[in-house]
């Protein structure tokens, strides 16, 4: 092993400690900073060769224009990565070590890691997106990754060279979401709409679907979504468990258990999606300082269902988060901030208010807003550019929040944007929840709250 290869060792993936300053290199030679460390030795020659590549999103480069992955890690070692947990788990941003050769991609999805010429494993992750590749580049040779070698996978492999985050999805009555999945690869297509068979990559559980579930007996069917709710252990088994929208889950989201294990889940580092109509899967489980909401609804009482909005209204908003603006104006030109439309809201955030999201080792209960992700006008204005309107006309329409070392996302509108029959391409709406699937799974770089 190369001594200036070494400190590669080290990676977000695997969450190993960083190396020790008294770093012993191939010759014996003890170098850094440390006790007893050589001062006079020559650095290591710099580096000689470049890989160069674009990252895309499971099955991404099927749609145009193409999706990528903005932020991803790139990076190559000479040993491969530790396996991702398969079930839910903290895990803990590690710093990478002085020396070490990475890179993130930029919001083209692309990417230049200059490194020594020589043998490598490659290895690219977004969240517990993964694909790991061998690699050889030579002296003064610049590398062009095919795009087969750089596209995150739609599925695990048996070798762990392919990982994919688990996934529960709490299908409900109107938002699709299992057909984006199916666009993702994670299933296989009819048409437009999901085709159940031996290639879904998630498990389903009902939760007031409609007749697009899966046929009864199947074994991505789970069961319903309070059979999941209700058990911490199954529910430990995801990295990520999705509640689009629905109409038929009072008995679940009012169930003290569901909402113990929710919160527990969440704090254990599991991800947590909800969207539209299923507000009462955030509402009745995160509390602000008062004991109200943390997200303010129009006309909301407390009553289940009050919030509800119809018929549904389209808003011309923007990306307010400053990567997600970035990557969207890199997939197409005005998406992100001058023509952002969003289609099917069918409740609106009027305000947010601080809630408990854990204890800081150090400082004690931590509590704030939920971090707006995208925003835009309401009923009345939903045919005016948010640019026309007063700031004051501007709310919410995508929000997240951390909780323990997990994370909560929540959408005002139908995440494919279609609640009748499935639709060709994949809309705006569908691409932002693409990006955020890949940054929930992120690793925590702050302080882990407890």
């Amino acid at each position: 092993m190369r001594a200036y290869s070494l400190a590669l060792l080290c990676t977000l993936a695997a969450a190993c400690g960083s190396i020790d300053a008294n770093e012993v290199t191939d010759a014996g030679i003890i170098t850094g900073d440390g006790p007893g460390a050589q001062t006079d030795v020559a650095p290591p020659p710099l580096p000689n060769a470049h890989v160069r590549g674009i990252v895309y999103a499971p099955n991404g480069r099927s749609v145009t224009p193409p999706i990528t992955v903005m932020n991803a890690l790139v990076y190559v070692t000479d040993n491969a990565p530790a396996p991702i947990p398969q079930n839910v788990y903290c895990e803990r941003c590690t710093e990478l070590p002085s020396g070490a050769h990475f890179v993130k991609t930029d919001e083209y999805g692309a990417f230049d890691l200059q490194i020594w010429d020589g043998a490598y494993i490659m290895v690219i992750q977004k969240g517990q997106f993964r694909i790991v590749r061998p690699i050889v580049v030579g002296k003064d040779a610049t590398l062009e990754v095919p795009p087969e070698d750089t596209t995150l996978p739609s599925r695990s492999s048996s070798d762990g060279n392919d990982t994919i985050p688990r996934i529960a999805l709490l299908m409900g009555s109107y938002d699709k979401l299992e057909d984006l999945f199916a666009k993702m690869g994670l299933a296989d297509l009819n048409g437009s709409n999901v085709q159940w068979g031996a290639n879904t990559q998630f498990d389903v559980y009902d939760n007031g679907a409609y007749s697009t579930l899966p046929p009864s007996g199947s074994p991505y069917l789970k069961g319903t979504a309070l059979e999941l709710l209700s058990s911490l252990e199954k529910m430990k088994q995801y990295h990520i468990i999705f509640v689009p929208c629905s109409s038929e889950n009072e008995e679940v989201v009012k169930n003290a258990t569901v909402k113990q294990n929710v919160k527990e889940y969440v704090k254990l580092g599991g991800k947590y999606y909800v969207a539209d109509w299923s507000y009462d899967y955030l509402l009745q489980v995160y509390k602000s300082r008062d004991d109200g909401p943390v997200v303010n609804f129009d006309s909301y009482d407390g009553s289940y269902g009050s919030a509800n909005v119809v018929p549904g209204f389209d808003s011309l908003g923007h990306a307010v988060d400053a990567d997600l603006y970035k990557w969207l104006e890199a997939q197409q030109t005005g998406w992100g901030g001058d023509s952002l439309t969003l289609v099917e809201n069918f409740d609106m955030i009027t305000s947010l208010d601080e809630g408990y999201v854990g204890d800081d080792p150090e400082n004690g209960p931590v509590y704030q807003k939920a971090d707006v992700i995208v925003e835009g006008p309401h009923v009345g204005d939903e045919g005016t550019s948010w640019k026309a309107l007063p700031a004051s006309s501007i709310y919410p329409l995508t929000i997240g929040f951390p909780s323990g070392c997990g994370r909560v996302l929540y959408t005002t509108y139908h995440t494919v944007g279609s609640m009748g029959d499935g639709h060709t391409g994949i809309e705006v709406q569908e691409r932002i929840l693409i990006y955020l699937i890949m940054e929930i799974g992120v690793c925590q770089s702050g302080p882990i709250l407890e």
